[in-house]
C-alpha cells in the first residue's frame, strides 16, 4: 500500500497492491517550506496511518536534510525529525528511507535540477555557492535500493540512507545543461558553501549486488535521461 505524492509513488509502484507494506511518501517535501498547516498535515496523516495499519511493515521516507548543517534549525528538518520520532516510538516493524535529490520526470520546481534548468533555457541569472556539490539519485535506482532492503529483510527498524556514494559539484550541473541545451547560464559566484557528509555504508553491498555504477558519468547520464 502506498500513501503518496505522485512522484514517490509512480516509483513504488510495485508495492501499491501489497497489504503487507505501507509505503508514506505522502508530506512536505520543500525544505524551504514554512508553512505550520502543511507539517501539521503530513503528521495528522501519519498518525492516523498508523493508527490503522497495525502489524504491517510500515516504510517512512524522510530527507538526508537532516544532516544538513546549514537547514538544522529549519521548520523541515524539525518535522522531520519529529516524523521519524514518531514512527520510532509508536511502531515495532519500520523503516526509515532517507534520501537526497531523487531525479525523474516531475514538474516540481523546488527540485535543484529543475530550478537550474529553467533559469538556464529561460537565460535567466541565479546565484552558486563556491565547491557547492549535490547529490543526485535516479529514482529507479532509489527504488531498486528500497526493493532489495524491504523484500530481503536487511533491515528492520532501522535509518537507512538511499542515496548517490558521490556528490556532484553545482557547476558541473550547470555545465552539462548548457550542453544539452545549448544555452550559456547567467551566473554568480558566492563564495560560500556547504555539502553534508551522507554515510552510504548500509547500503554498499546493495549497490554491489544489483550492480548500479555510481561513477562520474552518472551526472551526465541522468540529465540526458531525464532533460534531453
Amino acid at each position: 500500500m502506498i500513501i503518496w505524492n505522485w512522484l514517490i509513488a509512480k516509483a513504488f509502484k510495485y508495492y501499491e497492491w501489497n497489504n503487507d507494506v505501507i509505503i508514506f511518501a505522502s508530506g512536505v517535501s520543500n525544505s524551504q517550506n514554512k508553512d505550520l498547516n502543511e507539517f501539521k498535515r503530513e503528521i495528522d496523516l501519519l498518525e492516523k496511518s498508523l493508527n490503522e495499519n497495525k502489524d504491517k511493515l510500515f516504510i517512512y521516507i524522510s530527507s538526508c536534510s537532516i544532516d544538513d548543517e546549514t537547514l538544522k534549525d529549519s521548520l523541515y528538518v524539525k518535522h522531520k525529525i519529529n516524523a521519524e520520532n514518531i514512527i520510532k516510538s509508536s511502531w515495532n516493524k519500520y523503516l526509515i528511507f532517507r534520501t537526497s535529490n531523487p531525479v525523474w520526470f516531475t514538474k516540481n520546481q523546488n527540485t535543484i535540477l529543475n530550478f537550474l534548468y529553467n533559469k538556464i533555457i529561460n537565460k535567466e541569472s541565479f546565484t552558486i555557492w563556491k565547491n557547492a556539490k549535490r547529490n543526485l539519485i535516479d529514482i529507479e535506482d532509489l527504488f531498486n535500493i528500497s526493493k532489495e532492503i524491504i523484500d530481503n529483510a536487511i533491515y528492520i527498524n532501522d535509518t537507512i540512507n538511499i542515496t548517490n556514494k558521490l556528490y556532484f559539484p553545482i557547476l558541473d550541473i550547470v555545465k552539462n545543461f548548457e550542453n544539452i541545451t545549448w544555452k550559456k547560464a547567467i551566473y554568480e559566484i558566492k563564495d560560500l558553501w556547504w555539502t553534508p557528509k551522507i554515510d552510504t555504508k548500509k547500503i554498499e553491498p546493495i549497490i554491489n549486488k544489483i550492480w548500479i555504477n555510481f561513477n562520474y558519468n552518472y551526472l551526465e547520464k541522468i540529465i540526458k535521461k531525464y532533460y534531453q
